[in-house]
């Protein structure tokens, strides 16, 4: 190349370092918000539960995975009474829980990332 101009951003470096801090800050903080409705949820979840021995409340589960939770029940008879059998009716639980944690994901998740 018999012509050429070299561009040097001076501070590149201490700007690429300060992305990194506000990268991991942000994330720590989505992390936070995440584990604060999970437990939310689990409340709200255990709000909807019908009470007859206290088992089915009892069994919510709330389960950190890679960029979220997991929320559930692990009692054996929950799908039954969650979507009810031809002899019973349905007594939802997860499906409005579910609803109610994308409303406080979208109100509080760009809190978080602002």
């Amino acid at each position: 190349m018999a012509e050429a101009v070299e561009v040097v951003w001076e501070g590149f470096d201490e700007l690429i370092e300060s992305y990194e801090n506000y990268s991991k800050q942000t994330s720590e903080r989505v992390d936070t918000t995440m584990e604060q409705i999970g437990a939310q949820g689990k409340e709200y979840m255990q709000a909807l539960t019908s009470v007859r021995t206290g088992r089915l409340r009892e069994g919510v589960q709330v389960t950190p995975v890679a960029g979220g939770f997991e929320l559930g029940n692990d009692v054996p008879y929950f799908g039954f009474v969650n979507y009810g059998t031809r002899y019973m009716a349905a007594q939802p639980m997860l499906e409005p829980t579910a609803e109610w944690i994308t409303g406080q994901m979208e109100n509080q998740l760009p809190k978080a990332l602002g």
